[in-house]
């Protein structure tokens, strides 16, 4: 299997500003920019046409991807799984601070997975409640007491004999010993149906190691797709502004109409757009493979795109070539504004991707694997805002409340093995007493039950408990991830769609004016382009100011949106005054039982 090969040979003064563009993909220290050399990039020339584009003739190959890989770290015991989902300081030794490659995203995920923990616990459960329909054929042995303390006896005379009928202490001692006769087959029927359903949570499991597989390799693919797509939309950003660095120059020069300055604005502009968009969506890639890894959500996961893509068998990959280098234009220093020295393209890259570095042809024509990181840094405010969700996220509290349920639960299956005990009082009147009945008598009892031998049962019992307190432990964990990604993820759409209000701001007064210039051109009966109907360029005006128009309600709303969105994944309405329910969230761990 081969990288991805995302250029042509080293070389040549637009690969150096396609370097350029893409560093802002990679949190790495600023450097100066790649000098390269002069020759000229090779660009493989475009197939013939035919007409009809030649398709494989073979059959896709089915054979499989690679074995599946061992656990990354060592499984947890199924009655103590992981309490929270562990970073990436857990896994230095497995990884030694390399990128992770798309097997041991797979690794890793095996072995921390939340969805695989939860299926081991289900067994668990399930092996527990196996072994209590076992146990009902077991014979038990049992001893039980009871002492009664009478307000009186009762006795008999005969002559000068007197027996006595009722003593006023009267101990019971009991010793009992039972074998069940499972006589029509319920015994055997409820552990038949136990010994099946231990089978289907043993299947699960199976099943749910196949499905992380898929959803790690799908998850993994997603990211590297956005992360090319970043470096498509950041090349198209640096295109766009070389061609209004051109535009300027040409206008300032005096060999360029002002409309081609604001047609190349109108481009950067939604350019920029795009790289947020692309610059959002790998992030949002990157969470959603930590979530399917069972990675935490704030770990800084790095991953390396080295044996994981092919390209189909007999269709080479076809390596487009650079996009329009810069173009050649009249000499001028100044802008249209007249005596202010203009910023370079490299420049404005520098202030639109603050985090630039050259990569040093890694994965750009030279060859070598692609790293792909987060290019997001949300900063101390997104952990002020995960850690309010943490603490008023119903979905936390009831996890928390399901972990305490859980455990009352063993507590319970603990105590079915001690003694129990019972006191009771009693008080019978007789009205119709005859012989030696009393006509009323009033009673102290005191019962106490020692199990000898259950048959198992406790054992049994303790083991389906702990598979249930395995199950609320990893449910809790699934809660914190999940809220984590939901604040993650509104965040940064709450980021770029302020960004992208910005940004429509800009293309509607550009759309604006260009509208202007081609209604005064329409009404001067000329047009930009010779040849081209002025009533063809003011509708083509028209339609891209309508669509700016459009857009720019678009990113207003998209930023209320994403506000309310924010508000939701840190619960701020779920606790307000209001009942039924909690009026205010819970301070405590234990959650307080409803009014």
């Amino acid at each position: 299997m081969n990288a991805i090969q995302w250029g042509g040979k080293p070389g040549g003064r637009r690969r150096g500003l396609l370097v350029s563009v893409v560093t802002g993909l990679l949190a790495l220290p600023l450097t100066a920019y790649a000098q390269t050399s002069q020759e000229q990039v090779p660009v493989k020339p475009l197939p013939v046409p035919t007409g009809v584009v030649p398709l494989p003739q073979q059959a896709p190959p089915t054979t499989p991807l690679g074995p599946v890989p061992k656990p990354a770290l060592p499984l947890p015991k199924p009655s103590q799984p992981l309490m929270s989902s562990p970073g990436l300081d857990a896994l230095q030794s497995y990884l030694q601070g390399k990128p992770v490659t798309i097997d041991q995203a797979v690794a890793i995920a095996l072995g921390t997975n939340r969805e695989l923990a939860q299926a081991v616990a289900a067994l668990l459960t399930a092996e527990g409640r196996t072994e209590e329909a076992r146990t009902a054929f077991n014979p038990t042995v049992g001893v039980s007491a009871q002492i009664t303390e009478f307000n009186r006896g009762n006795k008999a005379s005969f002559g000068g004999l007197t027996l006595p009928l009722l003593y006023t202490f009267n101990p019971v001692v009991v010793a009992q010993a039972t074998l069940p006769l499972d006589v029509f087959g319920t015994l055997k029927a409820a552990k038949t149906q136990a010994q099946f359903q231990e089978v289907a949570a043993r299947l699960e499991v199976n099943r749910i190691r196949n499905q992380i597989v898929f959803q790690v390799r799908n998850a993994f693919y997603q990211v590297l797709q956005a992360r090319a797509q970043l470096a498509v939309a950041a090349d198209t950003l640096h295109t766009t502004l070389l061609r209004l660095d051109t535009a300027q120059k040409s206008y300032a020069a005096g060999v360029s109409p002002r409309f081609d300055v604001i047609q190349s604005q109108t481009d950067v502009a939604a350019a920029q757009d795009a790289y947020l968009r692309a610059q959002q969506q790998l992030s949002l890639s990157l969470t959603n493979l930590k979530n399917v890894m069972g990675l935490s959500i704030s770990a800084p996961l790095e991953i390396t795109d080295a044996g994981a893509v092919t390209t189909p068998p007999g269709v080479p990959l076809y390596t487009a070539a650079p996009q329009n280098a810069p173009t050649t234009a009249p000499s001028g220093e100044t802008n249209a504004g007249g005596g202010q020295t203009t910023l370079s393209p490299d420049e404005q890259m520098r202030r639109i991707m603050p985090g630039a570095a050259t990569l040093a042809e890694e994965g750009i024509g030279g060859g070598k694997p692609l790293t792909v990181s987060d290019p997001l840094n949300l900063g101390p405010e997104y952990q002020k805002l995960v850690q309010e969700a943490l603490h008023q996220r119903p979905e936390i509290l009831e996890a928390e409340a399901q972990i305490d349920a859980a455990k009352a639960g063993l507590t319970l299956a603990n105590a079915s093995e001690l003694p129990t005990f019972g006191l009771g009082f009693s008080y019978t009147l007789n009205p119709n007493a005859a012989g030696f009945t009393l006509f009323n008598q009033a009673a102290v009892t005191l019962n106490v039950n020692i199990p000898i031998w259950d048959g198992g049962l406790a054992r049994a019992r303790r083991e389906a408990a702990h598979g249930q307190l395995a199950q609320a432990q990893v449910a809790y964990r699934n809660a914190v991830d999940l809220v984590s990604a939901d604040v993650r993820q509104a965040y940064i759409n709450l980021i770029q769609a302020q960004e992208r209000v910005a940004v429509a701001n800009v293309t509607l007064a550009q759309a604006q004016e260009a509208y202007r210039l081609a209604q005064v051109r329409y009404n001067a009966g000329v047009s930009q382009q010779q040849g081209v109907s002025p009533i063809l360029e003011l509708s083509t005006t028209q339609t891209s100011l309508t669509q700016a128009e459009s857009d720019q309600v678009a990113a207003l709303y998209a930023y209320n949106i994403a506000r309310a969105q924010l508000d939701a994944a840190l619960g701020r309405a779920a606790f307000v005054g209001q009942e039924p329910g909690y009026a205010s969230a819970p301070s405590t761990k234990e959650v307080p039982p409803a009014k």
